[in-house]
């Protein structure tokens, strides 16, 4: 995985790196799925997790869709910002 040109914590890389790996296995992970994987309890976690990620332009996630989290390639520096037009629902991450 490229070293992104913006600041990431240690969890948020260890979310990345789990959502890199569970990526390659065909299907792009559930967020229940991807709790699972990094051995936590709460899917709420995950969202929050990616929720950040995205604002930091490192993933795409396509609210209202499973298996719709993508790993953004590039410096970081992305779309972030761009796609917060939609206002999420209950249980959604905003776009």
């Amino acid at each position: 995985m490229p070293i992104p040109a913006v600041s990431v914590t240690p969890s948020e890389t260890r979310v990345l790196q789990t959502l890199e790996r569970r990526s390659q296995d065909a299907l792009p992970p559930t967020l229940r799925e991807l709790a699972a994987a990094l051995g936590w309890r709460s899917v709420a976690s995950v969202r929050e997790y990616l929720q950040r990620l995205q604002a930091k332009g490192l993933v795409r996630v396509v609210a209202g869709r499973a298996r719709a989290i993508r790993r953004v390639e590039g410096d970081g520096h992305g779309d972030a910002g761009e796609h917060h037009k939609h206002k999420a629902g209950r249980g959604e991450i905003a776009q």
